[in-house]
């Protein structure tokens, strides 16, 4: 593990340097991935409220200590939802369990799961995300992957429906997908994504502003105003974003 750390620690004075973060996120899940194959036995575990499944052990009993996550292992990233938890496993499938009234166990049913199910279509994926009711997918060639609650976009299709219980592409605008994407975030019926380019993209519920686009409306829209961006983070009604500048590394 030290290696591990060692060898990000390198790649990140090197972004820093020179402005080259591209595969970041890609970059620390490969490494881990690595590291889960050669030693260690990666295991996930829960506690708390289960009515639905969220903790994963087969059970939808409350449970007050930590019990293991069944039939799962080799995980590198979990993301929890509103009642339903997403897990990466270093082989780059996806993998859900809990609440699905809404598909975001993308598993193509509506069905509550009180064990990980697998999330249909999705390979290659190299980092997770959960919203209120929907999930994202950030796949290892820079394209975003959405499923779940859908009434304000929050899949960002443009095709409002109460839910859609198996990945969609990310679209930008009507002719082409959202690519270079390095970090995605879920907020609560918003997303997030930052480009490799500095930007950040949203799409989903906009009552409050917190796509940051100066626009009413609920498609995929760049934030406005900022730019340079190296994290992202997304509350239930608002956003966050931190931006680097020096003169050490050359502009985007």
């Amino acid at each position: 593990m030290k290696k591990l750390f060692f060898f990000s620690f390198l790649f990140l004075i090197n972004w820093i340097l020179v402005g080259d973060f591209s595969n970041l996120k890609i970059f620390r899940q490969l490494e881990l991935s690595k590291e889960v194959e050669k030693s260690y036995d990666l295991k996930v575990w829960a506690w708390g409220y289960n009515r639905y499944g969220q903790l994963g052990n087969g059970t939808f009993g409350l449970v007050t200590v930590p019990v293991q996550v069944l039939n799962l292992s080799n995980v590198i990233e979990i993301e929890l939802g509103s009642f339903n938890s997403i897990a990466l496993k270093n082989d780059g499938t996806v993998w859900a369990w809990g609440l699905n009234e809404y598909g975001q166990l993308g598993d193509g049913t509506n069905v509550n799961s009180k064990v990980p199910v697998q999330v249909l279509n999705l390979t290659d994926v190299v980092s997770i995300a959960g919203g209120w009711g929907h999930s994202l997918a950030l796949r290892r060639d820079g394209t975003v992957w959405a499923w779940g609650y859908n009434f304000h976009n929050e899949l960002g299709t443009g095709l409002l429906s109460d839910f859609n219980p198996f990945p969609l592409q990310v679209p930008e605008g009507c002719d082409k997908y959202l690519t270079g994407v390095i970090a995605i975030e879920g907020g609560g019926d918003h997303s997030l994504a930052l480009k490799s380019n500095g930007t950040v993209w949203a799409w989903g519920f906009n009552y409050y502003g917190q796509k940051g686009d100066g626009l009413p409306s609920w498609g995929v829209n760049q934030v406005l105003n900022i730019d340079s961006v190296f994290a992202i983070s997304a509350g239930a009604n608002h956003s966050l974003a931190i931006t680097y500048r020096s003169e050490h590394r050359r502009p985007f």
